[in-house]
């Protein structure tokens, strides 16, 4: 599917340093600095990540043109200097979800989704970011109770792609809805439930 319209699917080698069922999610290695197709990629080091949270999620965070969402407390000095260094005047949201990105679909630099109540209470109180909260669940993650809505999609030109059908979640209409009114289209997989992989991350390879 993104072969035909154009892009290059990458894979990435499991991680052996993390949870097997979390191995192969690029969310925990990789952060995307901005939302448009040519932000740059910051790529982590994988040593040192481990099996149990909250080592395992360094790397895990949202990072938009304006705002940076993460867990001060759990998130990469590295990643926090690559990113203040690119955005010297961005807003740092702090919240307590430390997988930030599992649960969150950025739109663009200040629309977002989010199915984790404390990150959108969080979004509520910062001017001029507008967040969609919808029901938690309704996307499976083998190995785990759930996935993350974050987890099982992600944005690839002008289109949110997911992994999965949309449709089969019970605010997809509210989805649907908000995403459209920020100017973007919707590919998912049909007739097949939504699954977490770890996100999907668009990199431009110059």
């Amino acid at each position: 599917m993104l072969s035909e319209r154009g892009h290059q699917p990458a894979f990435i080698e499991p991680c052996k340093t993390v949870s097997e069922p979390l191995a192969e999610h690029m969310d925990l290695f990789m952060c995307k600095l901005g939302t448009s197709p040519k932000s740059p990629v910051f790529h982590g080091d994988l040593s040192i990540l481990k099996r149990s949270y909250p080592l395992d999620v360094p790397y895990n965070a949202v990072v938009t043109e304006r705002f940076m969402i993460c867990n001060l407390s759990t998130v990469s000095a590295d990643l926090m200097k690559n990113v203040t260094d690119l955005y010297p005047a961005i807003q740092i949201i702090n919240v307590k979800q430390g997988y930030t990105k599992c649960n969150v679909i950025p739109l663009d630099d200040r629309h977002f989704i989010t199915e984790d109540r404390g990150i959108y209470k969080a979004l509520q109180n910062v001017k001029d970011a507008e967040c969609l909260l919808v029901d938690a669940g309704h996307v499976l993650l083998p190995g785990f109770n759930r996935g993350f809505i974050g987890g099982c999609c992600g944005r690839i030109g002008d289109d949110i792609w997911f992994n999965g059908d949309i449709k089969m979640h019970p605010d997809c209409k509210r989805i649907e809805s908000f995403i459209r009114s920020c100017g973007f289209g919707i590919i998912y997989v049909s007739d097949r439930p939504l699954n977490d992989i770890g996100s999907i991350i668009e990199e431009s390879i110059i």
